[in-house]
């Protein structure tokens, strides 16, 4: 007896949940919504893997592309579809690091290293300095030259358009000039 009264009961259930289905079936209205939402998350979902990938590829040279002669440290960079009616963005943020706490203002700045050289950004800067040569000739574009001994020489030929900048002592030597400065941590030693 009790067999038959789940039997029944489970009976009435479906006949009462496929007589739901049919009404939502015909009840377009509900449908729609949904199916417009789910098309409308596949939409988005599209888009935006296309402003990942092209954030990707402009994440390599976004930075590169600024101007030199603006003085922000910071530059934010928005990446967005062209043609798109939504408002999908992706953001890029530039860092400026600059080497130089302020200009020098004359040519031998002795012992002024730190006034002059951020010394938290110098470990970013490092890697990228070469070792100057021994013989500095003349030129006309300017140059940085890094010497991070304790002591450096340095034989200068003809006007040299550059900056030096020594960790240590510095001793130069020879006939030449330097148009631009000296700046070191450690003594500056002339010997013409």
């Amino acid at each position: 007896m009790t067999i038959q009264k789940g039997i029944i009961t489970l009976t009435i259930l479906i006949f009462i949940s496929g007589l739901l289905t049919v009404i939502l079936l015909l009840d377009d209205s509900h449908l729609s919504f949904f199916r417009a939402q789910q098309n409308q998350r596949k939409h988005y979902v599209e888009r935006t893997l296309q402003l990942q990938k092209m954030t990707a590829t402009k994440k390599q040279t976004a930075c590169l592309d600024l101007p030199l002669n603006n003085n922000e440290s910071v530059k934010q960079i928005s990446i967005a579809l062209e043609g798109s009616t939504d408002a999908i963005q992706y953001f890029l943020w530039c860092e400026r690091m600059s080497l130089f706490k302020k200009s020098p203002k004359k040519g031998d700045n002795q012992g002024a290293l730190k006034d002059f050289v951020s010394g938290e950004k110098l470990a970013y800067f490092r890697p990228h300095f070469s070792s100057p040569p021994r013989i500095l000739n003349a030129n006309k574009m300017p140059k940085l030259y890094w010497f991070s001994d304790s002591q450096a020489e340095v034989e200068i030929n003809g006007t040299v358009s550059a900056v030096l900048i020594a960790e240590g002592d510095l001793k130069l030597t020879g006939k030449g000039r330097i148009s631009g400065a000296v700046i070191t941590s450690g003594n500056l030693t002339l010997d013409a």
